[in-house]
């Protein structure tokens, strides 16, 4: 579930960074795709520490913001 909560925060980060005229860094900054599975590895390490209580925040937290952003990108979408 954290490993979840991550990916949407990495979209979130590209949303934002490209919205602001920043470099979006895909996958991350220092990572190309064809790393994706040593990100993921290292992603997995640094979050074997959290319990199921921090996993399932993270993801509820970010579950919280996904669904405000969609809401926020279609509103007036369905009075057309």
């Amino acid at each position: 579930m954290a490993y979840r909560a991550h990916w949407i925060g990495l979209f979130m980060g590209w949303y934002g960074d490209g919205r602001a005229g920043k470099d979006v860094y895909f996958l991350a900054q220092g990572f190309k795709w064809n790393q994706l599975k040593e990100y993921n590895q290292n992603l997995r390490a640094e979050q074997d520490r959290l319990g199921w209580s921090d996993a399932r925040d993270l993801l509820n937290a970010s579950h919280r913001t996904l669904v405000a952003f969609m809401k926020d990108r279609t509103k007036g979408a369905n009075t057309q």
